[in-house]
Order: C-alpha cells, then sequence, then structure tokens
C-alpha cells in the first residue's frame, strides 16, 4: 500500500534506511507482479479434449441384453458384468420382483449400462436396433401368450 506524501516525506527525514527498505521492497513486488504477468501471457498447451464416445469395455452387449432379457430375474446379467455384489442380492430377491430386472434390461438397452470398470458395452452402436425390435416382440408374445392362459383359466 502506498503511503500519502506527507507521510512519506516525514518517513523520509526520521528513517532513511526504512525508505530504502520501503522502495526496495516496491521494486521487488514490481518485477515479481512483472515476472507473473509474463508467464500468465504464456499458458501451457491444453491436452487435447478426450473423445465424445466413451471407450467401449471387454463385455458384450448383445451378450448383457440377452441375459438380462431372458435370465435378468436370476442376476446372471450383473455376474457377467463383474457386479457380484449386486448379482447376489438380485438373485436372492428374484430381480427384485421383476422390478429390478425391468430396470435392468431399460438400462441396457439405452446403453447406460455399464461394466465393473465403467466401461460402456462394447457393439452397442451396431446391435440396438434390433435389440430394441426383439425386446418388443417377445414381451407382446409374452403378453398374448399370458391374455390367452388367463381366459382358459376362467
Amino acid at each position: 500500500m502506498i503511503q500519502p506524501l506527507a507521510v512519506r516525506a516525514l518517513v523520509c527525514a526520521t528513517r532513511p534506511k526504512l525508505v530504502m527498505l520501503i522502495v526496495y521492497r516496491q521494486k521487488k513486488r514490481a518485477t515479481m507482479t512483472d515476472s507473473n504477468q509474463a508467464n500468465a501471457a504464456a499458458p501451457a498447451p491444453m491436452p487435447p479434449p478426450p473423445p465424445y464416445a466413451p471407450a467401449a469395455g471387454e463385455k458384450s452387449f448383445v451378450a448383457t441384453w440377452l441375459l438380462s432379457l431372458l435370465v435378468g430375474g436370476l442376476g446372471i446379467d450383473r455376474f457377467y458384468l463383474g457386479k457380484v455384489g449386486t448379482g447376489i442380492l438380485k438373485l436372492i430377491t428374484l430381480g427384485g420382483l421383476g422390478i429390478w430386472s425391468l430396470i435392468d434390461l431399460i438400462l441396457t438397452l439405452t446403453g447406460s449400462q455399464r461394466d465393473n470398470a465403467g466401461n460402456a458395452l462394447a457393439g452397442y452402436a451396431e446391435n440396438k436396433k434390433i435389440a430394441w425390435i426383439v425386446t418388443g416382440v417377445v414381451l407382446l408374445i409374452s403378453l398374448v401368450i399370458n391374455i390367452v392362459n388367463y381366459g382358459n383359466i376362467s
């Protein structure tokens, strides 16, 4: 902080060594800010941005989708992805009474399902359309079969 002129003159007359120290520190601060500004003028090069799509892992989308569709209530899809803890829990609860199995199937079909390491499933982009179609057909067939069986019971 710079002092007013009258105070500076008084300090100059009474303590010349203090004045020299203040001037030295002000010069040092000025050179330090100049060097900081020089360093700030040349920023370090930025690393290249990561690719938009996450890297696909080793686990197959088709295998995960089929396991989730056919035996998802037993948690086998979770075991396949390396998620043993939730696989055991899904097995004990029989797929969360079907709700957890349905959620996992939807997660797999939308491409949100990840393996234990957090990697996306390999082959999702190539097989997502056929997976949605086959899943819809399987669910429609099971619905028709259940309606027909319900009509036979009554």
